[in-house]
């Protein structure tokens, strides 16, 4: 079977509150046009109309269409024959949607049927009437998942369901990751367990590390409330690093430099990885080493890395594997700007984001159905040497020779006052 999503064209008419749907064509009818304020109302749509029945209804239809189009969301106006063009529907994420006749129990027949395997995380015991403001989560195998896909965007509804693979492909993963670690997430898929209604849940075990998993990863980084949980952090934490489960951040450093770049089987392929060495000087990095990766080092970083997740992302093809780690040393980080230290927190040289034109390089040339992501890197001086240290490399020799190289850069007279900005092997500095 095709492993590309397919869907099917959908109608779904809102007449009166707020209704989250999957919809691609959405009418927004009477007093249902007060719901199109809201973005989330028709955000995976790709067309919208709307048929306002009263004077003041039009008023708040043209007012929603002038707010919707200021945020640049929306093409099209209210005397459209064709409808309001939705300029970026979501249609890829784990959030779907189920009618509400057929209801969680239509979808479990489903998986049961088509023999998907799959596992309920949380609500079995309560299904098919879940608490209120909860949705039903599933784990599905990265090979079920177009299946179950293919099932959900015929529908269209307002009953949630999360659906989450184990490798976190097609968005089905939480904030660009997989939602578990993915060799823990198969092992559970395989462990999984029939509870006396007959739906598949995770054996008791898994259940216990899945909680403290959603507990420390999911809910306490938003600052959301735990009560509702079967544990506290403290026993979370402690649960995830008794079972290797939890794979703890690596600390923040003073020092800012050290980069490891990620380089991924497919460049090789091509034979681009002396253009992705070039690219990497070129931005400023002085490379400390070119390790090419044994067995045994890309499996930890396969699954210790990036979250486990080396699929294609919203790329037409995969990179492939990690197969290289280029070791670079900075000796004159970038400052990070505010905009890029909101979209990454972690970052400690602005530097490194030069990695966005490197990937433009690197694909320049070939034809656009065959773009992928080559490279990768750390994103802090901590998490670089956390790498490095996981994959055996010898640290001392590391330090020793980044020291030589990042020697040639400093100043023999007395600095007074330093005015780089964003040198590239050039500083402006005033001295005595």
């Amino acid at each position: 079977m095709d492993s590309t999503p397919k869907t099917t064209e959908t109608d779904c008419v809102i007449t009166q509150k707020l209704v989250m749907t999957n919809a691609r064509k959405i009418t927004f009818r009477g007093k249902g046009v007060w719901a199109f304020w809201v973005f989330r109302s028709f955000y995976a749509a790709e067309t919208v109309f709307l048929e306002p029945l009263t004077g003041f209804e039009k008023v708040g239809a043209k007012l929603a269409i002038f707010k919707h189009r200021l945020f640049k969301r929306i093409e099209g106006d209210l005397a459209a024959a064709e409808g309001i063009r939705n300029k970026s529907p979501r249609r890829e994420g784990a959030r779907k949607y189920l009618p509400v006749g057929e209801g969680y129990l239509g979808l479990l027949r489903f998986l049961r049927d088509q023999q998907i395997h799959y596992c309920v995380l949380r609500w079995a015991e309560q299904l098919p009437n879940l608490p209120k403001g909860e949705d039903l989560d599933l784990l599905v195998a990265d090979e079920d998942l177009p299946k179950i896909l293919e099932f959900l965007d015929q529908r269209v509804g307002s009953l949630p369901v999360d659906v989450y693979s184990v490798t976190g492909i097609f968005g089905t993963g939480f904030q660009g990751r997989p939602y578990f670690p993915p060799t823990q997430a198969k092992l559970m898929l395989e462990q999984s367990v029939l509870n006396a209604a007959g739906v598949r849940v995770p054996c008791d075990e898994d259940r216990q590390r899945a909680e403290a998993y959603h507990i420390v990863c999911h809910v306490l980084p938003q600052g959301r409330s735990i009560q509702k949980y079967s544990m506290d952090a403290a026993s979370a934490e402690e649960l995830l690093k008794k079972t290797g489960w939890l794979r703890l951040p690596a600390p923040k450093v003073s020092e800012r430099g050290l980069c490891v770049f990620i380089l991924r089987e497919r460049l090789f392929a091509l034979g681009r990885e002396a253009l992705a060495l070039q690219e990497i000087e070129k931005a400023g990095f002085e490379i400390i080493e070119n390790l090419v990766l044994n067995p045994t080092q890309r499996q930890i970083i396969s699954t210790q890395f990036r979250g486990g997740n080396w699929g294609q992302g919203p790329w037409p093809k995969s990179g492939g594997a990690p197969t290289s780690l280029i070791i670079t040393t900075d000796p004159l980080p970038a400052p990070v700007s505010p905009a890029a230290r909101a979209e990454f927190p972690d970052l400690d040289n602005g530097r490194i984001l030069a990695k966005k034109w490197i990937r433009k390089a690197l694909n320049a040339g070939l034809d656009v159905s065959e773009h992928a992501n080559f490279i990768h890197s750390t994103d802090h001086e901590g998490e670089a040497w956390q790498l490095l240290a996981e994959v055996g490399v010898d640290l001392a020799r590391i330090r020793q020779e980044r020291l030589r190289i990042e020697s040639k850069f400093k100043s023999t007279d007395l600095v007074l006052e330093d005015f780089t900005r964003r040198g590239v092997r050039a500083k402006i500095e005033k001295i005595q």
